[in-house]
């Protein structure tokens, strides 16, 4: 199904890109990247997986919500979606954290290419589920979180977005550069961001906007399960929160490893492009072993 509405539905024109993103991201397939995780939780390690989900669709403007038929390109975005899932277990239990951002692809009047034009972030684990969503409106960012827990409850809050307001989440995907440079070797910059969604819900704190700065680091050569590759570092960094990521140089520029202040960490396992909704009966199980889940 998902194929046959890519093949009715008409993209618009794009402009040159500094890197073959059309042919890459418009292939009709989705990257899938596995990292083994190492997460603080409760101020102790836990192992676990990580799995981040690149792809691109198109999404309605009025409900930020992906369309199931082909609509006019007035009320639509084109976006590239990141669905990133953590999964680990804190002693007997299980957490299950899903977190799904959605980055423009094209730029207006008053949206950045890939700044975020929504969040939605779950977590469940067996004390129960926390639930929160982001929302890009005209002129503001607009959230609510609902969780199982009287300590947190049920609010909505709202920020306005200028060009120097983004969520965390959203640097996961500004810092590939798909389409063109977002900073210079060596730059820093600073910026306002609305910290992300898992991270408050580790510190248990609501939302709030942080004064916070991000460089692109000097070219490397990085170790990994898929070779030595020259890799690009970004840090980002806000109150005592710092994240270095390491970016693969060449594209289509994958993210290869990161590291939390917390000492949360990732290394890449392995990563393909593929269709996977196309690949959900069990003699596709074996392709799980592929992926290292």
């Amino acid at each position: 199904m998902f194929l046959i509405f890519l093949s009715l539905f008409v993209f618009p024109a794009w402009t040159p890109a500094l890197e073959p993103f059309d042919s890459t991201w418009f292939d009709n397939r989705a990257e899938i990247t596995t990292y083994a995780l190492k997460e603080n939780r409760y101020n102790e390690i836990r192992t676990g997986m990580r799995t981040m989900i690149f792809v691109t669709e198109p999404m309605l403007l009025d409900k930020l919500i992906k369309p199931d038929r082909p609509i006019s390109s007035k009320n639509q975005i084109q976006v590239l979606k990141l669905n990133d899932l953590r999964k680990f277990a804190t002693g007997i239990y299980d957490y299950s954290v899903m977190t799904s951002v959605f980055g423009a692809l094209e730029e207006r009047p008053t949206i950045p290419l890939f700044s975020t034009m929504k969040v939605a972030f779950s977590c469940q684990e067996w004390c129960g589920t926390v639930s929160e969503y982001l929302y890009r409106l005209s002129n503001t960012f607009q959230g609510k979180l609902d969780s199982y827990f009287e300590i947190e409850g049920s609010y909505t809050y709202e920020f306005l977005h200028q060009n120097q307001t983004e969520s965390e989440e959203a640097f996961w995907i500004k810092i590939r550069e798909l389409k063109k440079p977002w900073l210079t070797e060596g730059e820093k910059i600073k910026i306002q961001i609305i910290p992300s969604m898992w991270g408050r819900r580790k510190d248990h704190i609501r939302a709030k906007i942080e004064q916070g700065e991000i460089q692109k680091g000097t070219k490397t050569i990085l170790s990994t399960a898929l070779g030595n590759l020259a890799a690009v570092p970004w840090t980002w960094a806000y109150n005592n929160k710092q994240v270095t990521v390491f970016v693969e140089a060449d594209y289509p520029h994958r993210i290869l490893t990161f590291q939390e202040a917390d000492g949360t960490s990732g290394e890449i396992i392995t990563s393909t492009r593929t269709t996977y909704w196309q690949k959900n009966t069990n003699k596709d199980l074996n392709l799980r072993k592929e992926l290292g889940l």
